[in-house]
């Protein structure tokens, strides 16, 4: 919902429409992590595989869901 609101959003700037995207990436705390760093580091790679994957979409956990326009 995060995305598609932000994808459909009028962004202007000197009078020049913007589009603007989310990529996201998505994590929660696990009894495995030893420190909470390790949920942050899975955070940053569930977004890296997002922009990779490319524009408007959110990664949970390696899954990757795409947001569509209205």
């Amino acid at each position: 919902k995060c995305c598609e609101t932000i994808a459909n959003s009028v962004i202007q700037y000197k009078g020049v429409r913007i589009s603007v995207t989310l990529s996201a990436g998505v994590s929660d705390l696990t009894q495995s992590d030893k420190q909470v760093v390790d949920l942050y580091l899975r955070a940053d790679h569930n977004i890296y595989l997002s922009k990779q994957r490319g524009r408007n979409r959110v990664t949970v956990e390696g899954k990757t869901i795409v947001a569509n326009k209205r």
